[in-house]
């Protein structure tokens, strides 16, 4: 992820420096998701959202605008304490297919961090009905979300265990880290670990969750890091 959007920040630059104002756009707007996916400083990536959000506006783009709109909700959204009107974005989908999707994913990805895991299985449920062969990442990282939500959803109300869905997203993910284990590995050790705890296979569980311990910090995904130390 962080190379990714290290090469969509130079895209930027150069669709800019040339005068090719759709390439910059785009590349802006892949770049800020794939940072805040990456888990980058939440601080640093709000004002770069703000300034691709500024030069949209000067060149009047509305699409890119929604999608820009979108990021910085997000990021806002991680970064208030308690609850927050724009975590709830998602309730009104639009009719622009691909939007749609995005502002769906958006609503997994705020709900998951902010702990409200039986609204983010609502989002990721959502999206999984409306999913097209569109976003592919996004899809991954929703059902890798979806996965780890519904353990804490089954802990947390004495729900029955959804195992079909972590079952979904182990798999998902297992072939996604096959592409790319720097990106995928510690969310299978991740999963794994709650497979195990789930089942009071302490023992195995310890294993798995230093085991993605030790990959987040490989990958320096801190974000996930924390996640499997909280877990």
């Amino acid at each position: 992820f962080q190379s990714c959007a290290d090469m969509l920040r130079q895209a930027h630059e150069l669709g800019l420096s040339v005068g090719d104002f759709f390439t910059a756009f785009w590349s802006g707007i892949h770049y800020v998701q794939k940072a805040l996916i990456s888990g980058k400083n939440l601080c640093v990536l709000k004002k770069e959202a703000e300034y691709q959000a500024r030069l949209i506006d000067m060149h009047s783009k509305p699409i890119g605008k929604a999608y820009i709109t979108l990021l910085q909700n997000t990021i806002d959204v991680l970064q208030s304490n308690g609850a927050s009107a724009k975590e709830d974005e998602g309730k009104e989908v639009p009719k622009n297919n691909d939007l749609a999707q995005s502002v769906l994913f958006h609503g997994v990805l705020r709900t998951f961090w902010k702990g409200h895991f039986e609204r983010c299985t609502f989002y990721a449920e959502k999206y999984s009905a409306s999913y097209t062969e569109i976003a592919k990442l996004q899809r991954v990282m929703t059902l890798f979300y979806h996965g780890l939500a519904s353990y804490r959803v089954q802990r947390n109300i004495k729900r029955r265990l959804q195992k079909q869905v972590a079952k979904n997203a182990l798999e998902t993910v297992r072939v996604a880290a096959q592409e790319s284990k720097w990106n995928f590995a510690n969310k299978v050790h991740l999963i794994e670990a709650e497979f195990y705890s789930s089942d009071q296979k302490n023992d195995d569980a310890k294993i798995a969750y230093d085991a993605a311990i030790a990959a987040s910090r490989t990958s320096k995904f801190i974000h996930e890091q924390g996640l499997a130390f909280f877990f």
